[in-house]
């Protein structure tokens, strides 16, 4: 690819990083840069999940070392420390874009890599996504960089594979969860080689690359927990052997196949199913099955935990618009108009979800820092609601409602459902204990249960900021910052 072409995918990677104005998953901020920043600034909140031991320190790394550098300069104001995380990750998807097309061009050619790209770069979860600070969001990147190493099959193929190997260890260390696809391919490669010595050479460098990554990770986790833990085994023993993970709900088996698939590619479905049969190679197609399938197994389901597998089904959309544009005989103008169009509405839906669904509380966020007088702040709302530290960048008195769980006792009630079932008696009881705080915020659907509360002690709406069209639960249309 073409510096210039480079250049272009760099602008407009960023350019999506800053537009993304709104809150998909707490995940993106509290289990990433808020812990580099807790780390690197002294402080920021640390979720229960770190005091069990189960994410490891590498992705937030990446993040307390550029945080590291903005204050080691001088440059840490509130500004880069809030922006430059999504630079940074922009970066990261273009190199993802980059091994895409590589991947696509050296297994098919130069002309399908070109529509590959296109679509991965309209398609409107990918453009939601991958720009923010999620695990899962460099491990989608991680992913297309091994893959494109492990179907290169030129004359040195042990090379590549094992740097493959070496990049797809690097994503199971940052998601755990990476390894169903990786070990599918590993069990379809030993059957593929021929004679023993070949699977042992191969079963032999796979084990002393994962087994060196691993010693780093088990390093930097050591570092930074301060005593030796096992995370990936601790990560998988509670999400998948005690299937914990349900704790933040559960979902069907068939969820991801009937919901979140469909939902991740929005129009592109319907070519997606022309392409999967049009095109010879089903390879991808069987590896998208494999890994949705066994993801399925798991009770807790989310959207962004099929992010990796994404770009694989934008190869078979792709092929349909390659195949109309480029190898059918007839030109159907209709089928043109109607790709025109599914390109269409997935950008249009990038551009509603990630300039204006569930955009108050992260613009509430950005009201608190620039008020300097506000210095004292609760959160009513379901917790990890808002962004933290890492977006506010002064440290400054906040409190939310917490919904850690109670791994050790039966029927336990967290605090923010405690809140919810009675919430002017939680008041009353709390603030007989604590102080009343300058500034409270909270989503307009609570405001008719607690208003007497707040006109009780004289709080006041100092601004109304919009949040979403859509009525969710606990969370309203606007966002309502209260003072006295």
């Amino acid at each position: 690819m073409k510096g210039r072409n480079i250049v272009s995918l760099i602008t407009i990677r960023i350019i999506c990083g800053f537009a993304i104005q709104t809150y998909f998953d707490p995940d993106e901020y509290w289990q990433s840069i808020e812990i580099a920043h807790n780390y690197i600034f002294g402080y920021g909140y640390v979720t229960w999940e770190w005091d069990e031991q189960l994410r490891g320190f590498l992705h937030p790394a990446i993040f307390a070392t550029l945080y590291s550098l903005l204050k080691c300069t001088g440059l840490d104001t509130p500004f880069l420390v809030k922006h430059s995380p999504r630079i940074l990750q922009a970066l990261f998807a273009v190199v993802g874009d980059l091994y895409l097309f590589k991947l696509v061009q050296n297994r098919y050619n130069r002309i399908l890599a070109k529509w590959v790209l296109f679509i991965h770069l309209t398609n409107w979860f990918t453009l939601y996504c991958i720009g923010r600070t999620y695990s899962n969001s460099l491990e989608t990147v991680l992913t297309i960089v091994a893959l494109n190493y492990w179907y290169n099959r030129s004359d040195n193929i042990a090379k590549y594979r094992n740097i493959a190997v070496l990049v797809a260890s690097l994503s199971f260390i940052i998601r755990p969860t990476t390894g169903i696809l990786w070990l599918f391919l590993g069990i379809v490669e030993l059957f593929e080689l021929k004679g023993i010595r070949d699977r042992f050479i191969f079963v032999a460098h796979t084990g002393i690359i994962g087994s060196l990554v691993v010693a780093i990770s088990l390093l930097i986790d050591k570092h930074y927990y301060g005593q030796w833990t096992f995370v990936i085994y601790n990560f998988l023993y509670f999400n998948v052997v005690e299937g914990a993970s349900s704790i933040y709900g559960s979902h069907p088996f068939h969820w991801y196949f009937t919901q979140g698939l469909p939902t991740m590619l929005g129009p592109y479905i319907i070519p997606l199913l022309i392409g999967v049969y049009l095109m010879k190679d089903k390879n991808y197609i069987v590896i998208v099955g494999w890994f949705v399938s066994v993801f399925s197994l798991l009770p807790h389901k989310e959207f962004r935990f099929l992010l990796p597998i994404l770009p694989l089904c934008n190869i078979y959309v792709a092929y349909v618009y390659y195949y109309i544009y480029h190898l059918s005989k007839k030109t159907n103008s209709i089928i043109k108009s109607l790709l025109v169009l599914f390109t269409a509405i997935n950008i249009l839906m990038a551009c509603y979800f990630g300039l204006v669904h569930q955009r108050g509380v992260v613009d509430v966020v950005d009201y608190i820092q620039k008020h300097e007088n506000i210095e004292d702040v609760h959160f009513l709302m379901p917790c990890h609601s808002t962004p933290y530290y890492a977006h506010v960048h002064r440290n400054i008195s906040m409190w939310f409602l917490d919904c850690a769980p109670n791994l050790h006792m039966e029927n336990y009630i967290d605090e923010a459902d405690l809140f919810y079932i009675d919430p002017m008696r939680f008041l009353e009881e709390k603030y007989t204990t604590t102080d009343l705080p300058t500034h409270f915020v909270i989503f307009d659907v609570l405001h008719a249960n607690i208003s007497s509360f707040l006109q009780q002690y004289k709080y006041t709406i100092e601004t109304s900021i919009f949040h979403s069209h859509i009525l969710d639960g606990r969370k309203g249309n606007y966002v309502l910052v209260f003072s006295k």
